[in-house]
């Protein structure tokens, strides 16, 4: 029996699901879009008489079903996949992933305007990995991995953080001078313990954790409660 690959939709009332454009793919970051059209990044393995390939995977949801979207990949792009994705309110579109060809490869940063053009930007962060962007609403980006990068416009800058060895994953942006982190830091007794970061603008600072074991994945803020 073949299996369609899909992704759910909550309606208010329950979970909606829709088939994605690929027979065997998987998405490993989702965010809401702008007016309505919501984004999601992956990867689809290939199957053909060579072998086994990846191909980045990036869709949006139009007119009640998700559509492919082609990417200015290398056209000597091998195999290639997506880690992370981050839109704006205006129609922005970021996706973090990597290539790789028979010479070698590299990391890649995809943004996409309001008009819908596709480019390429720097995408040297100075982290080994990255698990998710966040854009800021002055126009500069933040990814997390193993530490915090952050992108002008024009190039990444690798943060100086409480502790070098901190592995951080969610990431929230309130404001250009408001920033928070979570993850874990290694530990010899408890393996892994929680990590949260703040940066008030101008550096990073830890804010006190549990010292159990255990790590965070994301952060979330409630909104002001209606007077």
């Amino acid at each position: 029996m073949k299996r369609k690959r899909g992704a759910g939709r909550w309606t208010g009332r329950g979970w909606e699901r829709s088939v994605l454009p690929a027979e065997h793919g998987r998405l490993l970051d989702v965010s809401g879009g702008a007016h309505g059209q919501p984004w999601a990044a992956g990867a689809e393995t290939l199957t053909t008489a060579e072998g086994q390939s990846s191909h980045a995977l990036l869709v949006s949801r139009q007119h009640g079903s998700w559509r492919r979207a082609a990417l200015p990949l290398p056209a000597t792009a091998t195999d290639s996949g997506l880690d992370a994705l981050d839109t704006t309110a205006d129609g922005q579109v970021w996706a973090y992933g990597w290539y790789a060809t028979e010479e070698g490869g590299g990391n890649i940063l995809f943004h996409r305007d309001t008009a819908g053009t596709w480019t390429t930007l720097p995408a040297d962060t100075g982290l080994n990995w990255v698990d998710s962007i966040e854009a800021g609403e002055d126009g500069t980006l933040t990814v997390t991995g193993d530490g915090i990068s952050r992108f002008d416009g024009r190039s990444w800058v690798r943060q100086a953080l409480p502790d070098d060895n901190t592995v951080l994953a969610g990431i929230e942006i309130r404001s250009a001078h408001d920033i928070w982190a979570v993850g874990f830091h290694p530990d010899e007794e408890l393996w892994r313990r929680p990590a949260i970061m703040r940066f008030d603008g101008k550096s990073w600072r830890e804010i006190p954790a549990p010292q159990e074991t255990g790590q965070l994945y994301d952060i979330a803020f409630e909104a002001p409660a209606a007077r």
